[in-house]
């Protein structure tokens, strides 16, 4: 029965609408839905997630540039058993926004992807290193905003020390004392991706 849908991928179908995603979210045991590079979903698709999909686990919005900040705070505040998130290149979101979705998120995000972001500063950092202390994958592709000092000052806290993934390619701003820091302090990593950060030389 489609009311027992559990997982939902329309990656890159670019003719869906927020009305086309209301009607096919409302599925109240959807545990899982990707719409990647769906270009016309926007606050309307948010609105129907969190008011019909309250066990929602993993939601892969990236690419969908139409994503507000009111959206992301709404998906912190609404969607209860969120824990996995990908807003790649969701370009309007910024530092405000990440700080209140990781304070409603806490203990329960434990894969955050925030590649390509243009609009958040070493404050989203600070805010994922103190409140979600059971992150285990956090991408950070070409954001470059995030500096040394508050890279390191992340890795130093709980997070830092559970964080099995870590993909901080092309911040290319990093340099050895991020590398430094991330191999003391982040005893869990199991995987380290800086491709093309050239300020990285290994000294």
């Amino acid at each position: 029965r489609s009311e027992d849908l559990r997982e939902l991928g329309l990656n890159g179908v670019h003719t869906i609408t927020d009305a086309d995603a209301f009607a096919l979210a409302n599925r109240p045991a959807l545990e899982g839905l990707s719409l990647r590079g769906c270009k016309s979903v926007g606050a309307g698709t948010v609105a129907s997630l969190v008011l019909n999909c309250k066990r929602l686990q993993k939601l892969d919005l990236a690419f969908c540039g139409l994503i507000s900040n009111e959206d992301v705070v709404a998906m912190g505040e609404g969607l209860p058993c969120l824990s996995h998130l990908d807003i790649s290149d969701c370009y309007d979101v910024c530092d405000e926004a990440l700080v209140r979705f990781a304070s409603s998120t806490n203990a329960h995000l434990l894969s955050l992807n925030l590649d390509y972001g243009i609009r958040f500063t070493d404050v989203t950092l600070e805010a994922l290193g103190h409140h979600c202390i059971n992150l285990k994958a956090l991408s950070l592709v070409s954001c470059c905003s995030i500096s040394d000092g508050q890279l390191g000052t992340f890795t130093e806290s709980p997070c830092g020390a559970g964080l099995s993934l870590l993909d901080i390619s092309y911040c290319k701003q990093l340099s050895d004392s991020a590398l430094r820091c991330i191999a003391a302090n982040c005893t869990s990593l199991q995987t380290l991706k800086m491709n093309a950060c050239k300020s990285i030389e290994f000294r």
